[in-house]
């Protein structure tokens, strides 16, 4: 593109030297025309930013100089007319590249204030999603150490929620990836278990009771049953801590009529 954009430059200002060299030679006129070298002044300040328009003017003057000899400079007031172009065009080229170099450091700056929030997001999400599994394995670690409930199945529990955290890590390494969800015929219900049973240790440190009512029959849905266990877990976590002390989080499982079981 750049040598497309240096051709479109040279054209343009060898163009407008050939129309003052035979179209418009002797004839007022050129007057007029000498005022087009700003389009490619311009077009340097766009494309290149203050080097290219420096460098546009340089050339643009280059192919003006003629226009000081011969025939062309007639009187004072002509060659005045040239020089104050010639200082002109090289104001105009400056003040041009330098907006547009600046314009370019601030889009720039908020690219990566953008990407730099957009990393931000990104981890707090992560932090977020690697906490409540690891909540669940400190919380029924505990309970082993203390010999409450059964320790095979709180040492189970802690082993799929290292499972998961592995699982939300090896996501994040992928996150450029675009996500790919495993859709396959699971049962809700279960899921909805599992979620209420890793949030659980929380709700006892908060103090809050946890319930979840589930239909006798199975809810089968065609889903990522590990994502949506996840945004579950979140959704449960959330809610804990929103809730005052002797409060009670409720999970409810409902079938509607249009939907598939």
């Amino acid at each position: 593109m750049k040598k497309y954009y240096i051709a479109v430059i040279v054209i343009t200002a060898s163009l407008i030297t050939f129309l003052h060299l035979s179209i418009f030679q002797e004839q007022s006129p050129h007057i007029v025309l000498e005022e087009l070298y700003y389009i490619s002044l311009l077009f340097g300040a766009l494309f290149f930013g203050l080097k290219g328009a420096v460098l546009t003017y340089l050339f643009t003057s280059l192919l003006y100089l003629p226009f000081f000899f011969g025939n062309w400079t007639t009187s004072f007031l002509s060659l005045m007319d040239r020089v104050l172009h010639i200082l002109f065009s090289g104001v105009f080229s400056i003040l041009a590249g330098y907006l547009v170099d600046r314009e370019r450091r601030q889009q720039k700056e908020l690219g990566k204030k953008q990407y730099l929030a957009s990393i931000g997001q990104v981890a707090t999400t992560i932090v977020h999603d690697l906490k409540n599994p690891l909540i669940v394995i400190l919380g029924f670690a505990k309970r082993i150490r203390d010999g409450k409930g059964n320790a095979g199945k709180s040492a189970q529990t802690i082993i799929e929620s290292a499972e998961n955290m592995q699982r939300i890590v090896h996501d994040v390494l992928d996150f450029s990836k675009p996500i790919k969800l495993e859709l396959k015929e699971d049962e809700f219900g279960s899921i909805a278990r599992k979620a209420v049973a890793y949030c659980k240790a929380k709700a006892d440190e908060q103090g809050v009771s946890l319930s979840i009512d589930v239909p006798d029959h199975p809810v089968k849905i065609l889903i990522d049953g590990f994502s949506m266990q996840r945004a579950l877990v979140n959704l449960i976590n959330n809610g804990i801590e929103a809730s005052a002390k002797g409060k009670m989080v409720r999970v409810i499982v409902e079938t509607g009529n249009n939907m598939r079981q």
